[in-house]
């Protein structure tokens, strides 16, 4: 039986039937790539919880209840993204310390500006 190959750029071929061997490197392109979703699924969160909080502290009109309120969402957003980071600096060292492949390919690359 031959399937249709279908060629994704961020996980690879799908679709090709390959032997018992494989199936852990694939796996482990399938667990990279669902924690690298995850993490940006979870950034974008974040910015939405952040602008929402803002969007609550300007429109609080100075009454102290929501002042509050908005307070707290702010800052529990930055508290995620402060546990997001960790998680992506702690998953890239646990890589590359203990030999992870799947950990190494989540190919987390932050660049600056001009880069």
């Amino acid at each position: 039986m031959k399937l249709a190959q279908i060629t994704n750029p961020a996980i690879g071929n799908l679709g090709t039937i390959g032997s018992p061997a494989d199936a852990g490197d694939r796996f482990s392109t399938l667990l990279a790539t669902a924690l690298r979703f995850l993490v940006v699924f979870g950034a974008i969160l974040l910015l939405i919880m952040l602008v929402r909080g803002s969007m609550s502290w300007i429109t609080a009109e100075g009454k102290p209840d929501k002042l509050e309120k908005a307070r707290n969402e702010i800052v529990q957003s930055i508290s995620g993204m402060v546990i997001l980071a960790a998680v992506v600096a702690l998953a890239s060292f646990l890589g590359h310390a203990l030999g992870f492949e799947f950990l190494q390919t989540l190919n987390f690359n932050i660049t600056g500006v001009g880069n």
